[in-house]
């Protein structure tokens, strides 16, 4: 939801609630995987069955989620230990992709709320747009480097910053493909 400020200037205090909450997450990721490998032990149904594997992996994609987020707060303290500036077209970037996954993270909601494809199919166009979008940021962000127009290591921190969100936008579509399939077995 900060994806603005953790690319700008991260405060002490937002690396302070992602550090806690990123152990809030560890902490929930460890006992919802070992209730769910218990629940795993009990007699189930081969449909119910399927649903552990699913619900262990959508939870540590959430988990991973949370471990880009610590990463983007390392990376604006590096940019900014060194007083490196992104160009204000690079920064036009990072706020348009926080937009498009903002997007993501809404349709991936939905994908719990709804039971269909509708929601699925969104979040997969959304990955679609994010995968455009981070082509043409990095061609565009080759060509100020090739023009002199943006601190080398400051593009390095820039490219390492769209890795981080491309990636977890590739978290976010499996925790929504996961969340489809989920709801169709509890949906029967």
């Amino acid at each position: 939801e900060r994806i603005k400020e953790l690319g700008g200037e991260p405060t002490s205090d937002l690396a302070d609630k992602v550090h806690a909450r990123e152990n809030t997450i560890d902490k929930l990721q460890q006992e919802i995987t070992s209730y769910l490998v218990e629940l795993s032990r009990v007699t189930m149904s081969q449909q119910e069955a399927t649903l552990v594997p699913a619900l262990i992996h959508a939870v540590n994609d959430a988990e991973r989620i949370g471990d880009h987020s610590e990463n983007l707060i390392e990376l604006g303290y590096l940019r900014r230990s060194g007083d490196r500036r992104m160009t204000e077209e690079a920064m036009h970037d990072v706020r348009a992709l926080h937009e498009i996954l903002n997007d993501q993270f809404a349709a991936v909601y939905r994908t719990f709320e709804e039971i269909g494809t509708d929601s699925l199919n969104h979040t997969l166009a959304i990955e679609k747009r994010i995968t455009e979008f981070l082509r043409t940021a990095s061609e565009a962000h080759v060509r100020r480097l090739e023009h002199g127009q943006c601190d080398v290591q400051a593009g390095v921190i820039f490219l390492d910053f769209l890795a981080h969100l491309e990636r977890v936008g590739d978290h976010l579509v499996n925790i929504a493909e996961r969340a489809g399939a989920i709801g169709q077995v509890t949906a029967d």
